[in-house]
């Protein structure tokens, strides 16, 4: 069995054991009543891509994550999601 310690976004500890049996120490998703909860996630895209992204925050004066918040923002509002 294996144990992992994480802290979240509070600076919370936050523990996990591990088993054989399936994915029962995963977190499970739940429904938050705040909108601005911010959230890790992970994607895969280019060294190309990720350079322009770095390139277009520091032109706007802004942080890769607020780039990034900003891009899925604007994606999903043009597909009227």
């Amino acid at each position: 069995m294996l144990v992992y310690a994480l802290t979240n976004q509070r600076g919370e500890q936050v523990s996990h054991e591990s088993e054989t049996e399936g994915r029962h120490d995963m977190p499970t998703a739940q429904a938050t009543e705040s909108g601005t909860d911010i959230v890790q996630i992970s994607t895969r895209a280019s060294r190309a891509l990720r350079q322009r992204m770095k390139i277009a925050a520091a032109h706007a004066d802004v942080s890769v994550q607020q780039a990034q918040i900003d891009a899925f923002e604007e994606y999903l509002n043009k597909r009227g999601l």
